[in-house]
């Protein structure tokens, strides 16, 4: 299944196999977050209702959140059956590979348990039981000198449900020892390898046949026992995924009751497999290690727990009854068993204390009253089981809080108006939102910047209690010493208990100061009234009865009157189908350009591509206007972005190429939009293109990718599922060795025709496919297009036609079929500029102003996008209560090219200091002395700057951002920075270029001298020497500037020869 997509995972690599099904390394598209996905068996998966089963209990295992327990992110069930569930990929050492070393000191062994247990607590707490707790379900890592553990496996968890069995209902476990002849081979097990598990290997339920044979080979009591105390038909409800008979577990650290009858199973269950992993965490040895299955069971039912030397008396004494044979001897829940093991070791530093906690009123009062997401934070706080995880969730309560003030402050500021976005110094944070999340502090400090101003008047304020508080420095400061971790950093001599005790002092006091807070109610509008979201994640919510305008979340006063709408800063939705609703805040930006929403505490994200414009609209600027802007006014120029088919309207200037290509489709099985870098063919196809074409024909976009072939085969599904959707494609089914086939059996099912939209089909040489890869794409194209239900169109850049051509099923088929696609002449780029504005009734105040612009870079490379963002720019800017783009506008964003002047400081502000580096390297070697733009070769700028994978995504991400162009000549791509007005007034360039003054000019001559010495086949006459060659020394020794391979040639070459000189004039 590798290449498979399952709901938005990339299978990559199969890393393991057993009884459950098959596990794969994967990547969460979009995100780039790695994964690990489970596909169920096909003989599990199709057992009864085993999909609605499997939906429920992995639905329940998705809602538990803890440090220690590995995440579950989604799952699915497909259309064929195939039931997945994905998780966390966890690195670390699993605790079996780092007990083969040896036990663990009581030190370290102890604090891991505890973690470990409060992860499974927690689990039990929401109804989870694990039944699979092993050592090799255990990942830990060291972190501050402690083993910081990781429970994996959540995913095959069983629901507990009403009609589950109570501990006090659990029958007795009562099996005799009996004699027995000696153990048969079957079911022998290896204790060298991994321990024997039902998700390792496939192992017989119990009651049947298979394992009552075996059991009666061995031990006759214990196979009458089995027999006896095990139905033959399933009884368990429906939301268990395990029905009664099926065993689920690892055969060392299963309890009695799953060997008995598994549908037994509960919390206890989970505190014995605990008590035997830590057994052999301390003694180094497993507690139950039989040879064969039977002689397993008989040791789990029967056998004592062993007492190894190293464990003490009293710890021996906790283990074993927390590994009782009767579930109702062991202890009452794992907090019991976790303090038995704590007073067992004789510790009496203060870690056997009570756990640091909040007041109770304060307790009380935020937990019920407070936002959902600050309410879960404490709740999760008073849950915390150590010292060290009261610290840990003192700072995150904080965090939580600092953003809600922050996005509770932009909320409150949209309903006032919006700022100068000239002057108001909080007005660059603000912007700064589109471009980075914000710290944690600075969420506080967005918070104070919008709302100081009014402490003075705090009634003109929606919620005059936020004004006062941002006028409190102490206040400020305790929450902002919180959330960066000061107290930790400053009782760093103390020990946990104590430096928890501060963290609690601190935070108190701080709950103290915004107990305002409790005083107001957020909820969502719903047609009897407000929804409230407060207090704890409950499926019972309260309504308070009042007026309703639509599903808005909103803030209520104490008497129950709207103050502030939260929307869209806060939105209430499902993150998944059959998921219940989350509350999501407003984190920053998404890796896509949108706004991203998360939740707390599960980490749910949602993209929002409206929220810029709305802050644009409601916080960014003033007007003298009291005129409400609507939110329907649609930015109607994309900036750099491409256009989409949902843009069409504000889309102009490329008509008569959008019908010309139509009539080609009408004519033509396939066409090549061709065109240089940055003259908009993705925009040109999805908004002019797309919806122009004649009824009855579907679009679909695709872009090869890394894996062409699966993407390819990804629109048998999407014919079948909804029309084109903006380039977002349904998961691909594995490809076939006759793809083409299938295509043109899709294009006969479909009722019209089907029009495929390769667009950017260099990637087919971009992005990594083999040779192999790239003629089965081009074959299985061809041979659609061969349909006549079908028509093909690709978007190549200008640059690559050569290379399509080449491939030999399009060879002679796309050099007659081109279709080119330039920069837009003059008159078509004032269009450009001015008519989607004037469809919104906006106009220019300088009617002459849309020719400036175009005069600017009219001929030049970029045009397009240059005039697209600095139109967006203008747009952001506009005259709202006049509806004009003004002259005063334009001179502000610095023109066309000041406009991108900003961009380009934001691409750089993204990236890592070390891409940093290397794009300074980049416009270092694309500059001259004097600050001229130089036009370089593209490998020879990639090897410039060392080569390799990380030199070329460097390239590619500044082709990506517009803020250099390619071009085609005989002497292959050439590269340049896009317009020389970003070399004059581009500040951050202006500062790599005085820095790099003192050897700039050196750098042109050993260019020019290795590149002439190239040229005329390695000349030594052409080698520096003497004066030149010291100044070389010096100039490598202090710069770090990349060197092409040449370059150094010479530069070594240069040395070398020099040595060589010197030795002769020693010997003679």
């Amino acid at each position: 299944m590798d290449g498979v997509v399952l709901g938005g995972f990339a299978l990559r690599q199969k890393i393991g196999e057993g009884g459950f099904g098959t596990v794969y390394l994967a990547e969460q598209q979009g995100l780039g977050r790695a994964a690990v996905v489970k596909v169920m068996r096909r003989s599990l998966a199709v057992r009864g209702d085993a999909t609605e089963r499997f939906e429920l209990e992995a639905r329940l295992a998705c809602r538990l959140d803890h440090p220690c327990a590995a995440h579950i992110y989604a799952f699915g069930a497909e259309d064929d059956g195939t039931l997945w569930i994905a998780m966390e990929l966890v690195k670390g050492t699993s605790l079996e590979t780092l007990l083969e070393s040896g036990p663990l000191s009581l030190e370290r062994a102890i604090p891991m348990l505890e973690r470990l247990c409060d992860a499974v607590q927690t689990a039990h707490a929401q109804g989870i039981v694990h039944r699979d707790i092993k050592p090799a379900n255990v990942m830990v890592a060291a972190k501050a000198g402690r083993l910081m553990p990781k429970l994996l496996d959540f995913g095959i968890a069983k629901q507990l449900v009403a009609s589950d069995v109570q501990l006090s209902e659990v029958p007795a476990v009562r099996v005799k020892r009996a004699t027995r002849p000696p153990p048969q081979p079957m079911a022998a097990l290896d204790h060298t390898a991994q321990p024997v598990s039902a998700l390792d290997h496939t192992m017989p339920s119990a009651g049947s046949q298979t394992l009552a044979a075996t059991v009666a080979a061995t031990t006759p009591t214990l196979a009458a026992t089995v027999a006896a105390t095990t139905p033959t038909t399933s009884t368990a409800p429906a939301t268990s995924l395990t029905q009664a008979g099926q065993i689920l577990g690892s055969p060392p650290y299963m309890a009695p009751e799953q060997w008995i009858d598994p549908s037994l199973v509960g919390p206890w269950t989970d505190q014995y497999a605990l008590a035997l992993l830590a057994y052999e965490a301390l003694s180094g040895k497993r507690a139950c290690n039989g040879r064969s299955l039977a002689e397993l069971a008989e040791q789990h039912l029967e056998a004592p727990l062993p007492r190894p030397p190293g464990i003490s008396d009293a710890i021996h004494s906790v283990l074993a009854r927390a590994a009782a044979k009767e579930p109702k001897d062991r202890y009452p829940d794992l907090d019991a068993f976790v303090a038995a093991l704590r007073a067992a070791t004789g510790w009496t530093d203060d870690a056997v204390e009570p756990v640091p906690g909040m007041r109770a009123e304060l307790q009380a009062g935020w937990t019920a009253d407070a936002p959902q997401p600050i309410a879960e934070a404490i709740t999760a706080l008073i849950a915390a089981r150590s010292p060290n995880r009261v610290s840990e969730r003192v700072m995150i309560v904080g965090r939580v809080i600092a953003r809600w003030l922050g996005v509770l402050a932009i909320a409150s500021r949209s309903r006032i108006g919006r700022i100068d976005s000239h002057t108001s110094p909080i007005a660059d944070r603000l912007r700064d939102l589109r471009r980075r999340a914000p710290r944690d502090d600075e969420w506080i400090e967005l918070a104070v910047g919008l709302g100081r101003e009014f402490a003075d008047s705090p009634e003109t304020w929606p919620i005059p209690e936020l004004a006062i508080w941002c006028a409190d420095q102490g206040a400020i400061d305790a929450l902002r010493e919180l959330v960066r971790g000061e107290h930790t950093i400053a009782d760093g001599d103390l020990g946990d208990r104590a430096r928890a005790i501060r963290q609690i002092a601190a935070l108190e006091r701080i709950l103290d100061g915004l107990g305002w807070l409790l005083d107001y109610e957020v909820g969502r509008e719903v047609p009897s009234g407000v929804e409230l979201w407060v207090g704890p994640r409950s499926d019972d919510r309260v309504i308070r009865k009042g007026p309703s305008d639509g599903d808005r979340v909103v803030v209520l006063d104490a008497d129950g009157a709207r103050v502030v709408l939260l929307a869209p800063l806060v939105v209430i939705a499902a993150p998944m189908a059959g998921e219940p609703e989350e509350l999501f805040v407003f984190s920053g930006p998404s890796r896509t350009g949108a706004a991203l929403h998360t939740t707390f505490p599960r980490g749910f994200e949602r993209d929002d591509v409206g929220l810029w414009s709305w802050l644009a609209d409601h916080v960014l600027e003033t007007s003298e206007s009291s005129e409400h802007t609507s939110l329907d006014e649609r930015a109607p120029y994309p900036g750099l972005a491409a256009f989409t088919t949902s843009d069409h309207g504000s889309f102009v200037g490329r008509e008569r190429e959008a019908t010309e290509l139509v009539n080609r489709l009408r004519a033509q099985p396939i066409v090549a939009v061709v065109g240089p870098s940055g003259a908009g063919k993705s925009s040109f196809l999805a908004a002019g293109v797309i919806p122009t074409l004649p009824t009855g024909w579907q679009a679909i976009t695709i872009r090869p990718g890394r894996d062409p072939l699966s993407i390819l085969a990804s629109i048998r599904t999407r014919v079948d599922a909804s029309p084109y959707r903006d380039g977002h494609h349904s998961e691909p089914l594995e490809p076939s060795a006759d793809l083409g086939a299938h295509l043109v059996a899709t294009a006969a099912r479909h009722a019209g025709t089907l029009v495929l939209i390769i667009d950017q089909a260099e990637e087919l040489f971009t992005q990594g496919a083999t040779d192999e890869q790239r003629v089965a794409f081009a074959r299985a194209v061809i041979a659609l297009s061969t349909s006549p239900h079908a028509r093909v169109v690709l978007g190549v850049r200008d640059d690559f036609l050569c290379r399509v051509e080449e491939l030999a099923p399009w060879r002679g088929v796309i050099a007659h079929s081109v279709q080119i696609l330039g920069v837009p002449g003059r008159g078509d780029l004032e269009r450009i500029v001015t008519e989607p504005a004037r469809r919104l009734g906006y106009d220019f105040e300088d009617a002459a102003l849309p020719a400036k612009m175009v005069d600017e870079v009219v001929d030049r490379p970029g045009a397009l996008p240059l005039l697209s963002f600095a139109a967006a720019e203008l747009w952001d800017r506009r005259d709202r209560h006049f509806k004009r783009i003004t002259k005063l506008a334009y001179e502000q964003i610095g023109g066309v090219s000041g406009a991108l002047v900003q961009h380009a400081d934001g691409v750089v502000d993204r990236m890592t200091v070390v891409d940093r580096k290397l794009v300074r390297l980049a416009f270092r070697r694309l500059l001259t002395a004097e600050g001229a733009r130089i036009v370089h070769g593209r490998s020879e700028l990639v090897a410039a700057l060392g080569g390799g994978p990380a030199a070329s995504h460097i390239v590619e991400r500044l082709l990506a951002a517009r803020l250099i162009v390619s071009r085609d000549d005989d002497g292959g791509e050439r590269v340049e920075i896009i317009h020389e007005a970003l070399t004059r007034t581009w500040p951050r360039l202006d500062a790599w270029r005085q820095q790099d003054a003192s050897g700039a000019k050196l750098h042109e001559q050993l260019v020019a001298a290795a590149r002439h010495w190239a040229e005329r086949d390695r000349p030594e006459g052409l080698l520096w020497r003497d004066a030149a060659l010291a100044d070389l020394r010096r100039w490598r020794s202090t710069n770090d500037r990349g060197l092409t391979p040449v370059e150094a040639a010479f530069a070594e070459t240069s040395e070398r020869v020099a040595r060589r000189a010197r030795r002769r004039k020693l010997v003679t």
